[in-house]
C-alpha cells in the first residue's frame, strides 16, 4: 500500500522498485505467496498504476516475478492468470500484449484443462484481438465445465452481441 501511495504522490519508481525487490529477492519459500499478494493488491486496488506506460518497468518486474514462479512451481496456474490480467491492462496501451495474454492462458490450459476461469481468460484475450469465433468456442467450453461460473455466461452473451447477431438464436434460445 505504501508503494502505491508513494508512486501516486509522485515518488520515484526506482525507490518503490528497490523496496519491492528487497521483499522479493532472493527467491525463498515465502516468495510464492508474497509475489502473488503484491500482484493481487496492485491489480485489484491500483490498476491505473499497472497500466501506466510511464512506470512500465514496475509492471514488467511484477510480470517477471510471476514468470519466475511459473518456472519454479510449474503446476499452479495462478501466476498465469495474474500475468494474463496484467498483460490485458498493458494491452490497452500496446495491443501486442494481447498475444502474451493469449499464450499465457494457452499454457495454463495445457496444465489444467478443466478449469473454466482459464478458458474465460483466454476468450477475453481472443475477443480483444477480434477472434470472436474462437473466443465463443472457449466460452462455451467454460460454461460446459462449470455452469455456475457467471463470467463465462456474461461474456458469452457479450461475444454473441459483438458477433453482430450471427448467434442471435443461440443467445436468446
Amino acid at each position: 500500500a505504501r508503494a502505491a501511495a508513494e508512486v501516486k504522490k509522485g515518488g520515484r519508481i526506482e525507490d518503490v522498485m528497490k523496496n519491492v525487490n528487497r521483499a522479493t529477492i532472493p527467491y525463498n519459500f515465502a516468495q510464492y505467496g508474497l509475489r502473488g499478494d503484491i500482484v493481487d493488491f496492485f491489480y485489484k486496488a491500483h490498476r491505473d498504476l499497472l497500466a501506466n506506460p510511464n512506470i512500465k518497468e514496475f509492471s514488467d518486474a511484477l510480470i517477471e516475478g510471476q514468470e519466475e514462479l511459473i518456472r519454479r512451481e510449474p503446476f499452479d496456474v495462478r501466476p498465469n492468470i495474474r500475468i494474463a490480467e496484467m498483460a490485458h491492462l498493458r494491452a490497452e496501451q500496446d495491443p501486442s500484449w494481447y498475444a502474451k495474454e493469449e499464450n499465457t492462458m494457452r499454457d495454463a490450459i495445457a496444465l489444467s484443462p478443466t478449469r473454466p476461469e482459464l478458458y474465460y481468460h483466454l476468450a477475453i484475450a481472443l475477443g480483444a484481438q477480434g477472434k470472436m469465433e474462437e473466443a465463443i468456442s472457449f466460452l462455451r467450453e467454460a460454461v460446459a465445465f462449470s455452469p455456475k461460473y457467471w463470467k463465462s455466461y456474461y461474456y458469452l452473451g457479450v461475444a454473441y452481441e459483438l458477433s453482430r447477431g450471427a448467434y442471435h438464436e443461440e443467445a436468446v434460445g
